[in-house]
């Protein structure tokens, strides 16, 4: 997890780094960009790499 301190360096964070993590085979998500309890969310917890807020992990 990469812990981040609002949403919007989360969000922002995972577009720019994301894509080399990705070439190296890892998948990336952020936990802020979709809706809470969401099946979307679960699975962005699933990523290899997974950005979001302290206040947002759990």
């Amino acid at each position: 997890h990469v812990v981040t301190v609002n949403d919007y360096l989360s969000k922002r964070d995972s577009e720019w780094m994301g894509p080399m993590y990705m070439f190296h085979g890892l998948s990336v998500d952020c936990i802020d960009k979709h809706e809470p309890n969401s099946d979307a969310r679960r699975k962005a917890y699933e990523a290899d790499i997974t950005f979001g807020t302290n206040n947002e992990f759990g």
